[in-house]
């Protein structure tokens, strides 16, 4: 679950929240400059790719999805057929 406007929050709370509330075991929370900070929850365990604030007016947070344990593109098409 992708999450902005993260006002007046931090990193535990929002693991707590994920945790406690939607059974989602992994986080992460980018705290931003402006006071609007992103949050990105999942049941699914994800690398972080990169977290930054450059560039953005806010920032951007980005991920690889894990399945069973393995990498895997997750999308409506087969690894095979995207080009």
């Amino acid at each position: 679950m992708a999450l902005q406007e993260l006002n007046h929050w931090s990193e535990e709370e929002l693991q707590q929240v994920a945790s406690d509330g939607w059974g989602h075991a992994h986080t992460s929370f980018l705290r931003t400059n402006t006071g609007y900070h992103l949050g990105l929850t999942s049941a699914v365990p994800f690398e972080v790719i990169r977290r930054t604030t450059a560039g953005f007016h806010h920032g951007m947070i980005h991920v690889r999805f894990f399945h069973n344990g393995a990498r895997r593109p997750r999308g409506p098409w087969r690894g095979d057929d995207r080009r």
